[in-house]
């Protein structure tokens, strides 16, 4: 790793994040180790190379951490990819999914109930060292699920073998029933020695290095988790127990690891949103926009933690009549960059036994083509244009010939050097595709609001929008009162965190009773008020504009009476002489003066 060129990546990546996405909020970016070994683990790995993008800027910038991801051997194979990753301090890891291959013959299940890890095979030779302990058996794939594959646990011979875990038992009428049972094409894969990944790993936890990992394995565009491997949690084992026990080899061993990585995916489904498809994802996220109330601006903390808290109600209680009720509602309401990603979605689909539709590598190759494309743009872009402006300044021969809005000489004076003219070029050039970008994304959205306002302007579309209306209120009532019922059983303190009061309408603004400090005495002298008023501006705010706006008794009024009737008195007099200037007109007022003064700060005392 060369640290200033990995600070140097961290800054193009930042860059291109905060272009390419609206809006990356993180948090509890505070609980990152600022020194010491650290193993950062993420999931689910829904991007391919944004999500280790974003990591490893969040980590330099927020704790100083420069982070070594473990990256596939097959990514680092690739030309550009791999040699910016290998710079940046990447650990290279060989999958077995990598090397799968087609295998000779068939094989089949003959006894899937009473022995499901034994498989027998067709034209086949399991001891042509193909295959081997640890290796892998792959079943083919089916549209719109992952591979099924198994480890290889024992070979019994050139026909048989036995599995470490049965198949899924998949049941009648799936396209892999019938031929498990009579016989499929298969692949095979073999088992890696990660000696040297542990040992590389190792050596970086030692000097006190960060690093990241990806415990499933590879992208994917799953909703949900994929399982989580092992190495993650034999890397991670520290305890002394769980160290004896992983030595001890056997069930123990397999409990040591298990522990771990439960707990390991236990805290990653805290703080992650995970639903069974695709389409509960959709309806969980339009339900949300149904219970905020219809005005409200939510940040996005509160979004992601809305939908995890709806998806883990909805998981738990999908059941429910009501649940279910409300899932056919919102059902109704769902109904050169870019060719490079497409062509890299479906390498990833055709090679991947994990992705359903390649989605997860989209985003991924738009980053890094816009990377590489961009800055080669601009200064082709550059050089053509000064090159231009040089040919015109000689008097080239189609200098003269073209229209005069083409000739550079009629905005660029002579004065002005080829370099100084290269340099504005390519900033104004940058300048613009920023504004492009940040154009075309407001106007996408103005645009996006047309046709709704068109329809509400419209008069024959009143009754169909309060039809609409009314139905998203009794729907959002259906919704708040849903979560009301299940809520309390999700979150303990669900009614100091909910979003929505029972009370609530979405458009009147409701001041809820909170409770205040207690004021102070009313009773208190001028440097007490002096100080008072000089020391903090809470306290002006209780003995100011929290106090009623009048403390007057029946015993004080007549007082007050008095005080009013002379004050008005002094007025007339005041008046009939304004135009006398004398002494006497100076103490009137000056005597006038001080009564009005002493007569708020005896209301001041008595309030």
């Amino acid at each position: 790793m060369i640290p200033w060129l990995y600070d140097f990546g961290i800054w193009v990546f930042s860059l291109c994040l905060d272009i390419f996405f609206r809006e990356i909020y993180s948090r509890g970016t505070w609980r990152i180790p600022k020194n010491g070994p650290v193993i950062v683990v993420g999931a689910p790995h829904a991007n391919q190379f944004v999500d280790s993008a974003i990591l490893m800027r969040n980590l330099r910038y927020y704790a100083g951490r420069r982070t070594s991801f473990l990256t596939a051997e097959k990514t680092l194979r690739e030309p550009y990819i791999g040699t910016m990753t290998r710079l940046m301090g990447a650990v290279s890891v060989v999958r077995s999914m990598d090397l799968v291959k087609p295998a000779e013959g068939k094989i089949y299940i003959p006894d899937p109930k009473n022995d499901p890890t034994l498989i027998r095979g067709q034209e086949t030779d399991f001891t042509n060292g193909q295959f081997m302990e640890g290796g892998l058996i792959v079943l083919p794939k089916v549209e719109g699920t992952s591979v099924e594959q198994q480890t290889i646990a024992e070979i019994l011979g050139p026909e048989e073998l036995r599995l470490r875990k049965p198949f899924k038992d998949f049941e009648n009428g799936h396209p892999l029933h019938k031929p498990l049972r009579e016989g499929t094409p298969f692949k095979v894969a073999p088992f890696v020695d990660q000696s040297q990944m542990f040992d590389a790993v190792c050596r970086k936890l030692c000097s006190g290095g960060c690093v990241g990992i990806f415990p499933e394995g590879g992208s994917h565009d799953r909703p949900s988790f994929l399982p989580l491997k092992a190495g993650v949690a034999i890397i991670a084992l520290v305890h002394p127990d769980q160290i004896d026990a992983f030595k001890a080899g056997g069930h123990l061993k397999r409990n040591a690891v298990g522990s771990l990585l439960e707990t390991i995916q236990e805290a990653l489904a805290a703080v992650t949103q995970q639903a069974p498809d695709h389409e509960t994802l959709m309806v969980i996220q339009a339900t949300r926009r149904v219970y905020k109330p219809l005005r409200m601006k939510l940040p996005l903390p509160v979004v992601v933690e809305l939908n995890r808290n709806l998806l883990k109600g909805y998981t738990q209680f999908k059941e429910e009549p009501k649940v279910s009720g409300i899932t056919k509602s919102n059902g109704g309401m769902l109904s050169s960059g870019r060719g490079v990603s497409v062509k890299k979605q479906r390498q990833a689909l055709v090679s991947s036994v994990v992705k359903l539709e390649g989605r997860d590598v989209v985003g991924s190759w738009k980053i890094i083509v816009a990377m590489g494309l961009a800055p080669a743009l601009y200064i082709w872009y550059t050089a053509i244009a000064t090159v231009w402006l040089y040919y015109c300044r000689h008097e080239g021969q189609y200098a003269n010939v073209v229209p005069w809005w083409i000739d550079l000489r009629n905005y660029i004076p002579d004065i002005v050097p080829l370099w100084c003219f290269s340099m504005f070029f390519a900033g104004l050039m940058i300048s613009v595709s920023f504004a492009g970008l940040r154009i075309d994304e407001i106007g996408t959205d103005v645009l996006k609001s047309l046709p709704p306002l068109l329809v509400a302007l419209h008069p024959g579309s009143a009754n169909s929008l309060v039809k609409l209306r009314a139905e998203r209120q009794a729907l959002s009532s259906q919704v708040v009162e849903v979560v009301n019922t299940f809520g309390p059983e999700i979150i303990p303190d669900f009614e100091s965190e909910k979003l929505v009061r029972e009370d609530s309408h979405d458009d009147v603004y409701q001041s809820r009773l909170k409770s205040m400090p207690p004021s102070q005495s009313g009773s208190r002298s001028r440097s007490e008020s002096r100080d008072s008023r000089s020391g903090s501006i809470s306290s002006f705010l209780h003995d100011t504009l929290l106090r009623p706006l009048s403390t007057i008794s029946k015993d004080n009024l007549g007082e007050v009476n008095r005080r009013i009737q002379d004050s008005k008195s002094k007025k007339r007099i005041r008046r009939s002489r304004r135009d006398d200037v004398s002494d006497d007109d100076l103490v009137l007022v000056d005597e006038y003066s001080s009564v009005r003064s002493q007569y708020f700060t005896e209301d001041k005392k008595s309030r």
